[in-house]
């Protein structure tokens, strides 16, 4: 079985990976992903989306069993109205199509509609004492430690 789906980014706010996966116990061959809207042309040199367009443009000849390919798909940044806006041109719903032989020669195809929404309404709390929050907690400690260190050397 191959899915589409989106993920959250960890430690990147409000950002999402579009995660193409293969969860079956043997290969996936001549994987076709489809876009429905297709994906936009896109100019712009710092964009993602050709990244994308390149790496579903064509068949993936195998995908084994467990490989996941992922791809920025929602960056997320503060909204003029509030809450976050999609810096890529990138619809917020889309239907994903994978299609794929198995191992038996079947072909099968399976369409994922995707939507930003789902993760964008996510509700969470964090522990202060989470690994992240303390590394940053020691990170300002330690330019304390070098401020006042430069302070006395001056």
């Amino acid at each position: 079985m191959v899915s589409a789906e989106l993920r959250r980014i960890p430690y990147v706010r409000g950002s999402q990976m579009l995660v193409i996966k293969n969860h079956g116990p043997s290969v996936a061959r001549q994987v076709h992903v489809t876009f429905d809207p297709p994906l936009p042309e896109v100019t712009d040199p710092g964009s993602t989306v050709p990244y994308l367009k390149r790496r579903y443009e064509n068949p993936i000849p195998v995908l084994t069993p467990g490989m996941e390919l992922d791809n920025l798909y929602f960056i997320g940044q503060p909204a003029p109205e509030g809450g976050r806006q999609n810096l890529e041109p990138l619809p917020e719903q889309a239907l994903v199509t994978i299609t794929y032989d198995g191992p038996d020669g079947t072909t099968y195809s399976d369409p994922y509609p995707l939507d930003t929404w789902l993760m964008r309404n996510r509700s969470s709390s964090e522990a202060s004492d989470a690994p992240h929050r303390l590394a940053k907690d020691a990170l300002s400690a330690l330019q304390s430690i070098a401020d006042s260190l430069r302070d006395i050397d001056e």
